[in-house]
């Protein structure tokens, strides 16, 4: 066989097994975003998928290395040139495929280890140095990431006892109705400032269309103590200083609900305090259309979630993948990798989750 042949294989099997599982999800689910069956159905259906992946990987770097090769053993006179097809070969390549999946997936659906982050912000008061944040985006609470999960993921959190809880979309997957007890622990999440989130595209995912679910979670989340900020602000006070929180809709709501209007998020808010902005995507400040903004938290991208190919992920997500932005003089970006995952594809490779825990504090 073929240098090459062999990957073209391997790639186009992967396309018809992902072909094939979203079609049974949507006609078993109506819906992609979110898989009801057994966890431990989507865990393995998950190091499956996952390992075709890898596979196909693993076969175009072998590839290239053979076609690296095919000069030099011209060069020898080695006969043949082209090399031959090697079932010991392919099964090596699927076994490390199969171990890098299973481990790829362990690493998805663990709970997340808590990342300490420091942030300098050049017109933080005094008041607010060493004021610390706990951000969590992209949850994707879920049958792949249920109540027993998300149980754990809330104790981390309380035991920073942090002075704000931030989330940062991608809260759930699936309807109100499916998700209703997995998403219960969420309802103890406290901290001196509040428990302030924005929507992500998941939010906007189900059955019922895009304006349903998002209103039906809006009024879940509100119920658990979770105030969803849509292109709107609040102002708190933090000691003698006051704290701007805004937050804004998610591009997908565009046309179906309410695109995202920073404008309309921050009118109105005091010009002379601190502005913190959340957004589920990393872009929107590069459209602030003049508004102030000192700190955004995002998230979306999870981190790439298989090292090698996150710079796919960076691209497209116009230059952000993960970590701290310095955007201008004044303003910062912070997007973490996330602490879950959709399940569609529950897959960490080298790429680890997190519970961010931010400390803000002056400086340049």
């Amino acid at each position: 066989m073929s240098v090459c042949c062999c990957s073209s294989i391997c790639f186009s099997r992967l396309f018809i097994m992902r072909g094939v599982k979203l079609t049974v999800c949507w006609c078993h689910f109506d819906s992609y975003a979110s898989t009801e069956f057994p966890r431990w159905v989507l865990i393995l259906t998950g190091i499956a998928h996952g390992a075709v992946i890898l596979l196909g990987l693993l076969q175009l770097v072998w590839d290239a290395v053979l076609l690296v090769c095919l000069p030099i053993r011209w060069i020898m006179r080695k006969k043949p040139i082209l090399f031959p097809f090697s079932w010991r070969r392919a099964a090596l390549l699927s076994l490390c495929a199969s171990c890098l999946s299973a481990y790829g997936v362990y690493s998805a659906v663990r709970v997340p280890d808590v990342k300490e982050v420091v942030i300098s912000l050049p017109h933080l008061p005094e008041t607010l140095h060493d004021f610390r944040i706990v951000q969590l985006s992209d949850l994707h609470i879920s049958a792949t990431l249920p109540r027993v999960w998300i149980e754990q993921v809330v104790e981390k959190v309380l035991a920073l006892e942090s002075d704000m809880i931030l989330l940062t979309g991608d809260i759930i997957d699936g309807e109100v109705e499916d998700r209703i007890h997995d998403v219960a622990p969420l309802s103890r999440l406290n901290a001196s400032n509040g428990v302030w989130a924005c929507v992500g595209n998941h939010e906007y995912y189900g059955k019922k269309g895009y304006a349903r679910s998002l209103a039906a979670w809006r009024d879940k989340l509100s119920d658990l103590g979770i105030f969803i900020l849509f292109n709107e602000h609040v102002v708190l006070s933090v000691g003698d200083e006051e704290l701007v929180v805004a937050g804004i809709s998610d591009r997908v709501g565009r046309g179906f609900v309410e695109a995202p209007d920073i404008r309309k998020a921050l009118g109105g808010a005091p010009q002379d305090t601190v502005r913190l902005l959340l957004a589920h995507r990393p872009q929107p400040l590069k459209a602030l259309q003049g508004e102030r903004v000192d700190l955004q938290f995002s998230g979306h991208t999870h981190g790439g979630q298989i090292w090698g190919l996150n710079k796919i992920v960076e691209r497209s997500n116009d230059g952000f993948l993960e970590g701290i932005y310095k955007l201008s003089e004044n303003s910062r970006l912070y997007v973490s990798s996330g602490a879950g995952l959709w399940g569609g594809f529950p897959l960490r490779l080298f790429v680890p989750s997190q519970i961010t825990y931010i400390r803000l504090q002056k400086g340049e």
